[in-house]
């Protein structure tokens, strides 16, 4: 059934698999078989571009998968909401609920996901919040660990996307000389050739 609904978001149509899971969940009364209905329908809101549906709905799947114990989809269910939360400019909560679930990440060892959860901390950091605060230390502490997780963890893409967020991160900070070395590392890095140059 959930693969049913990835395929209708695979080809375009968010709503479609909303109302489909959304008849789904009517016929379901136990919150373990709830969970996964209601985070692809928060998935779905999000694709179809329904911020606020979304969140709402992703903040409900994330306390279901928490009372089922379930860290990984819980995390994942966060995630959602940080990345709406980000859209939506609402930073304050965005880089709260990105931590959260990048704590949980780095918790049950999926690397990867801590790693962009870092860089949505980051870009929630780096932005004015709803009164006027940045958080630029903790931008530039996460942009920082995000690039050093990602060349240990060896997977080109994430290496140059949280690099580049870095530069950017340090850009905004006025730390031109370090901006400057970390452009030039993004350079030196055992990349695919000519990749730099989609970065830059």
């Amino acid at each position: 059934t959930i693969q049913v609904l990835k395929s209708f978001t695979l080809l375009g149509k968010p709503l479609e698999a909303w109302a489909a899971a959304s008849e789904l969940r009517e016929m379901v009364r136990n919150s373990t078989s709830q969970a996964p209905l209601v985070v692809a329908m928060a998935r779905s809101m999000q694709e179809a571009g329904r911020l606020e549906q979304s969140c709402v709905l992703a903040q409900e799947a994330a306390r279901l998968f928490e009372d089922q114990s379930d860290d990984r989809q819980a995390a994942f269910a966060l995630s959602l909401v940080a990345h709406a939360q980000l859209k939506m400019r609402k930073f304050s909560a965005s880089r709260q609920n990105a931590r959260r679930a990048r704590r949980r990440f780095g918790e049950i060892g999926d690397c990867e996901e801590e790693i962009r959860m870092r860089m949505v901390v980051a870009k929630a950091c780096s932005a004015k919040d709803e009164r006027g605060h940045k958080q630029t230390k903790d931008a530039l502490r996460e942009a920082q660990e995000a690039t050093k997780l990602a060349v240990e963890f060896g997977k080109h893409d994430l290496i140059a996307e949280s690099l580049a967020l870095y530069v950017e991160v340090l850009l905004e900070a006025d730390q031109l000389e370090t901006c400057c070395q970390a452009a030039d590392e993004l350079l030196r890095l055992e990349v695919p050739a000519g990749f730099e140059h989609q970065i830059f």
